[in-house]
């Protein structure tokens, strides 16, 4: 294993034991924790905004030991896993070993990565499938070499590749719209015939809706509910309601109540549309799954009528992602990196969330240390900064002019994942500096291969340019 990634590990160890012994049993503070533990020990489809991919992980490892500290220890471990993974996408794309090392970096020593690992959220276990899905579609790229004597390799990869996203979706459905993404780029991505091009796609692509199938008919049997989310109509409305103007459309039937007159500019961010008590939508459904049919009805009707004025209100929130003060009016646009800053106490979220997991894990009792000053003081420089991400994202862009053909392909699957992981949400929801940290590894992997291919280019220049003229 190379020196530089052999450092990050150890590195990436001494941060998550730190961690550990400052902070126990786990991360309090964050308020879905309850909701997964209680789908974990009950009904793992009775939540109607969450899936039940992570309750299951968690179920699964509750019954290796009911100790907390086995699926923290897993979640560790996964992110360590998830940065070696980086470094050999990052490697099998033809990136040196300082671009790869710069991408299992941006995973292994984020303190924000490891107070999520540390936390009964999705985060951990979503960006491994992300990453591992990312993998091996790169694995994917490496020839026809036949496996069991018939099956080519590449097609075994690529359907690695679909399952591992399909897995992704049953954490967090919003990946469902990166299924085309995929099938796309392995169309675009090998230098073969159409035919070639396209069973690849399909492999891939169909082994991702397979997943998404097998999800749905398990919704099914368990809540007569076929798909994944029952709350997907709540969050569209919560993304719109903040400009939707009725005078420039007729709301579909039974939705009349949700117009408001109020001026846009005046109006509170998606998360009081979604989860406020004083919502148009609350005082009208209650709360999800009701009304949800009828809010995306409303919520596209609005799209459809305002285009510009969605198109404008997405921007300005994925803006924040790399100014997080942007736009944040009244600091209800969707929480920064406040959020998961590891000294944030809540005497109250920790109090519920503690009785939550002594319901399902083994009795546990908070015990956090004033290391977690100086740990949060080391985050501040052990993290992804917003003005990173905007650097990786100009140095992949500029990185396609330079880049040869295989790396050029591992920008767009780099980059062209870590974006849709950061805008989906956005256009769809909401925006928080937390969904930025899955996107991380992969937008610094994918900046640093156009910074590599920057290099190279203007080094052969160099030697051109120094070469004797011939005679």
């Amino acid at each position: 294993m190379p020196v530089g990634l052999l450092i990050v590990l150890g590195l990436g160890v001494a941060l998550r034991v730190a961690m550990s012994v400052a902070y126990r049993p786990a991360v309090l503070t964050l308020d879905d924790t309850s909701q997964y533990l209680a789908m974990a020990d009950g009904e793992l489809f009775s939540n109607p905004v969450h899936t039940a991919g992570y309750p299951l992980f968690l179920r699964t490892v509750h019954a290796v030991s009911d100790d907390l500290w086995l699926t923290i220890a897993v979640q560790h471990l996964l992110g360590l896993v998830t940065g070696v993974l980086l470094y050999a996408a990052v490697r099998g794309l033809g990136g040196p070993r300082w671009a790869a090392v710069v991408a299992a970096a941006a995973v292994v020593l984020s303190l924000d990565q490891v107070f999520l690992e540390h936390a009964i959220m999705t985060e951990t276990l979503f960006t491994t499938c992300i990453v591992a899905s990312v993998y091996a579609a790169v694995r994917s790229l490496d020839g026809d070499r036949r496996l069991w004597g018939r099956i080519p390799a590449s097609l075994v990869w690529a359907a690695a590749a679909g399952i591992a996203l399909g897995a992704a979706i049953q954490v967090r459905t919003f990946v469902v719209l990166l299924i085309p993404f995929m099938a796309l780029w392995f169309a675009l991505s090998i230098r073969a015939g159409v035919r070639a091009r396209l069973t690849r796609a399909v492999v891939g692509g169909g082994a991702a809706v397979a997943m998404v199938l097998v999800y749905a008919l398990a919704s099914y049997s368990y809540s007569d509910h076929f798909g994944l989310s029952r709350a997907g109509g709540w969050a569209l409305y919560s993304r719109t309601a903040q400009f939707a103007d009725c005078s420039r459309f007729d709301p579909p039937a039974g939705t009349e109540r949700l117009c408001e007159s109020t001026p846009p500019a005046s109006r509170p961010g998606p998360d009081a549309y979604g989860w406020g008590p004083t919502s148009p939508a609350r005082e009208l459904y209650g709360g999800p799954p009701e009304g949800g049919d009828e809010l995306a009805a409303f919520a596209r009707t609005a799209i459809l009528h305002q285009p510009l004025d969605y198109v404008g209100t997405v921007v300005n929130d994925g803006i924040r992602y790399f100014a997080p003060g942007w736009n944040d009016r009244r600091g209800d646009a969707g929480p920064a990196y406040e959020v998961i800053d590891i000294d944030r106490r809540s005497p109250g979220s920790e109090e519920a969330i503690l009785a939550a997991l002594n319901v399902y894990y083994e009795d546990e009792r908070a015990r956090v240390r004033t290391g977690i000053v100086a740990l949060s003081d080391v985050q501040q420089f052990f993290r992804v900064h917003p003005l990173l991400l905007l650097q990786a994202l100009l140095l992949a862009l500029f990185g396609l002019r330079w880049a040869g053909p295989r790396t050029r392909a591992g920008i767009a699957l780099l980059g062209g994942t870590a974006i849709a992981l950061m805008l989906i949400p956005v256009a769809t929801a909401i925006y928080t500096a937390r969904y930025a940290i899955p996107a991380n590894g992969l937008l610094l992997g994918a900046g640093a291969l156009g910074a590599s291919a920057i290099i190279a280019a203007r080094r052969s220049e160099t030697v051109a340019s120094s070469a004797p003229a011939g005679g």
